[in-house]
């Protein structure tokens, strides 16, 4: 890995499209990590991890070896305590994973994805945060569309900062509400990293 690569993290609230923006980097050919992904494929192949899981929310955590998220997502979004536990048995094994990859990846940036770098306190790990926003509305139209119930949006929502919230601690916002306008903010971003020092 050279020496001046800069990691930077993405984050953006439910509903603001940052799977999206992710993807649109990706094309570029920057290398991107999604803590989400990550999470739950050590939810499913950690032995140590899974038993852990069982303990928390017990024997239905699991169909058939796969994570019973509707079970799971039910629970933690109305009870904060269960998604903190949640987060300290799981976040430790992603970020370990991350500082991983980071090391193999030979390019000007990376890409880590997280809904929650900014809730967890973990600005710090980056060089820098880009947050992805959404009007409010817009965010309810996408995830009505996904048949997400508006009191599932709810209790997701009330454990994710808003966006006036987080704008002030990130260095770069996207403003996603029309695709190709969103494309043009990630290639302009992308342009400026590519030709940082």
């Amino acid at each position: 890995m050279s020496l001046d690569s800069m990691h930077l993290a993405l984050t953006g609230g439910i509903g603001s499209g940052k799977s999206t923006v992710l993807n649109f980097f990706s094309q570029l050919g920057v290398p991107t990590f999604s803590a989400d992904k990550k999470a739950r494929t050590v939810m499913e192949e950690n032995e140590k991890i899974k038993i852990k899981i069982i303990n928390l929310f017990g024997t239905d955590a699991y169909t058939n070896n796969f994570l019973n998220t509707n079970l799971i997502s039910g629970i933690i979004f109305k009870d904060s305590k269960k998604l903190h536990e949640l987060n300290s048995i799981v976040h430790p094994s992603v970020i370990s994973s991350y500082n991983q990859w980071k090391k193999n990846q030979d390019f000007k940036y990376t890409l880590y994805e997280s809904a929650v770098v900014l809730e967890q306190n973990h600005k710090s790990f980056f060089d820098g945060v880009i947050l992805v926003t959404a009007p409010y509305i817009e965010k309810i139209k996408r995830l009505t569309r996904k048949k997400y119930t508006k009191k599932r949006i709810n209790d997701v929502m009330k454990n994710q900062w808003k966006d006036s919230i987080k704008t002030p601690l990130t260095n770069y916002v996207i403003e996603n509400i029309d695709l190709e306008k969103t494309k043009l903010q990630v290639v302009n971003l992308h342009n400026q990293f590519m030709l940082r020092n």
